[in-house]
């Protein structure tokens, strides 16, 4: 196995943990201001798009869990 799958192989495995746990806590998410929202989406986002870069490639499975949290609607 070359490096470069190794590596694409770890990036892959950190998202699909990451969206794992952002799944978990949709409800809290929904909950936050839209300023904590905010935040906590570009954390995420910025995590997608290194990991993407590292492994170049599109690895979907935080990058769907990051845009449904986009439009879920609030539990208050």
């Amino acid at each position: 196995m070359e490096l470069s799958d190794i590596l694409s192989s770890a990036c892959e495995l950190a998202n699909a943990r990451a969206a794992k746990i952002l799944g978990v806590r949709a409800d809290q998410h929904a909950a936050l201001s839209i300023t904590e929202f905010v935040e906590i989406f570009k954390e995420n986002w910025d995590f997608v798009v290194a990991t993407e870069t590292l492994a170049k490639r599109m690895i979907v499975s935080l990058r769907g869990v990051t845009a449904s949290q986009v439009c879920q609607p609030s539990s208050k």
